[in-house]
């Protein structure tokens, strides 16, 4: 998935309090900021 390729594979976390709010952050970031493209 997207989140693994371009989120997860590619930090390191401290602790499991890091991963979910990192994660929670690029969630946020992938739905409202990211820029989408079309076919």
């Amino acid at each position: 998935s997207l989140l693994k390729r371009e989120f997860a594979f590619q930090t390191t976390f401290s602790n499991f309090e890091d991963l979910v709010i990192r994660t929670s952050n690029y969630i946020s970031w992938f739905n409202s900021d990211r820029i989408r493209t079309s076919v």
